[in-house]
């Protein structure tokens, strides 16, 4: 697969041959699997490459994604912030899904410019050891965008809820919300959180 932009030729990094020509547009699936080799540990261009999948899927067609994409990179707080929060989500913190949210989330932590919310807990879910390795028994980071602060709204009948700019507290409320989702007995006893997250996500997104 190539990542590029015509809109946007001189944003570097954006063509990236990160799989064979042809193998079709990035998946869950191998955001899943390149998020389980991703560590504290892991290069600069390592860390680089998964952002430049996750934001690929997560713009998808969208000609913006290059130009905000290219933003996040040029930040100097970029590597140390998202390696840090890579260090929190490999920790035995039970909260660590919360406190990686909290350092990405504020100013006098990891914020990064333009990089909010609605993509970096993209980052956290796929990096998140406790959404694919079995012996990490805590919740993991799940996906908070505008969907699924839609979703929160109407299955939850909180309007309240905001669809934007959410803190550290309203990220804690969709966490519990999401995990009393997968106790009730409406739904599947084997369903995950990233279960519930995954099927509103492709209601609301098709993806």
């Amino acid at each position: 697969m190539i990542l590029e932009s015509s809109r946007f030729p001189s944003t570097r990094c954006w063509i990236l041959r990160v799989q064979e020509p042809g193998s079709g547009p990035v998946s869950r699936a191998d955001l899943m699997r390149r998020g389980r080799g991703l560590s504290p540990t892991s290069s600069d261009e390592e860390i680089e490459t998964f952002l430049l999948l996750v934001n690929a899927w997560g713009f998808g067609s969208s000609g913006y994604g290059p130009w905000r994409t290219q933003q996040v990179l040029d930040s100097e707080r970029f590597f140390p912030s998202a390696r840090r929060a890579l260090e929190i989500l490999h920790s035995d913190s039970s909260d660590a899904a919360l406190s990686a949210y909290f350092h990405l989330n504020n100013k006098a932590h990891g914020r990064v410019p333009w990089w909010g919310p609605a993509f970096f807990t993209k980052f956290l879910t796929f990096a998140d050891p406790a959404n694919s390795v079995e012996r990490v028994e805590r919740q993991g980071a799940l996906i908070l965008d505008r969907w699924m602060a839609t979703a929160v709204r109407r299955v939850a009948d909180q309007t309240s809820f905001p669809t934007g700019g959410w803190t550290t507290p309203q990220y804690a409320y969709y966490l519990t919300l999401m995990s009393r989702l997968c106790e009730s007995s409406e739904l599947p006893d084997a369903m995950t959180t990233l279960d519930a997250e995954r099927a509103l996500f492709a209601m609301y997104t098709g993806r």
